[in-house]
């Protein structure tokens, strides 16, 4: 087999570094997709959390109110 020219040879390695670099930069873009993923998933569960709690509040309200008027339509009457 033949020697290969010093500008041939060149230009294999600079393929070969080019094609490492897009590796590099697909894998870095998996990296940012899934903690992209990560933080909308985080987010949603966080707003979840709060609607839970907020229902959780306005029905812990709506009670409060229905036994504050039960207690005070039993007061009248006494």
């Amino acid at each position: 087999m033949q020697e290969d020219k010093p500008d041939i040879k060149y230009l294999k390695i600079v393929y070969d570094d080019i094609n490492q670099i897009i590796e590099l930069v697909e894998s870095y873009q998996d990296t940012v997709n899934s903690t992209r993923e990560l933080y909308i998933a985080n987010v949603s569960l966080q707003m979840n959390d709060d609607q839970d709690a907020d229902a959780l509040l306005c029905d812990t309200t709506a009670t409060n109110i229905h036994f504050k008027r039960l207690r005070h339509e039993w007061a009248r009457s006494q």
